[in-house]
């Protein structure tokens, strides 16, 4: 860090690399509208993209985050289309990002939530394929110098202050 800044991202997770077939600017300028600058007072922005099973939407968010890693002192990827693997996902990077063991007992959602408040930041956390709101709502910031990006084809349910965009299927 120099002068409080930083000169490249981190991803903690891989994230993954699809290939854009075809780069949607108009959604990824967007995405950044809504996340990409960190909100103030410590406040998380949200985005939920939101579309039909192969529309793009894991596409688009990987894209984000390679186009825009370098805005980011870290980006954490977690795939949730197995619901069961999201906890463990977490329980490794609250490892990663802290660089201590978690004990089997703790709160794995707690101390997330903890790290991503303390951390200067600015952050990115990237929540792939949720089914529903449910799925993730335990392991979500509420606070900290960061955003969040959610992909899913549920289009209710979700925050009344996190923004929306819809992923429609490829029309040219």
């Amino acid at each position: 860090h120099v002068v409080g800044g930083f000169d490249w991202g981190v991803p903690v997770n891989g994230i993954p690399l699809l290939p854009a077939t075809v780069t949607r600017l108009q959604l990824l300028e967007q995405s950044y509208e809504a996340i990409g600058n960190p909100a103030g007072a410590h406040r998380v922005k949200q985005l939920v993209a939101q579309g039909q099973t192969g529309c793009g939407k894991s596409q688009l968010a990987a894209h984000f985050c390679h186009l825009y890693r370098s805005a980011y002192e870290f980006i954490c990827w977690i795939d949730c289309s197995d619901a069961g693997l999201i906890e463990a996902n977490i329980r490794r990077f609250v490892q990663e990002l802290t660089r201590t063991e978690l004990v089997l007992s703790s709160d794995s959602a707690e101390r997330f939530r903890e790290v991503l408040a303390s951390h200067r930041g600015p952050w990115l956390v990237v929540f792939d394929g949720v089914p529903a709101r449910v799925n993730i709502d335990r392991f979500m910031p509420t606070q900290g110098n960061g955003s969040v990006l959610v992909t899913t084809t549920n289009e209710t349910g979700w925050w009344p202050s996190a923004a929306t965009l819809q992923v429609g299927p490829f029309t040219e």
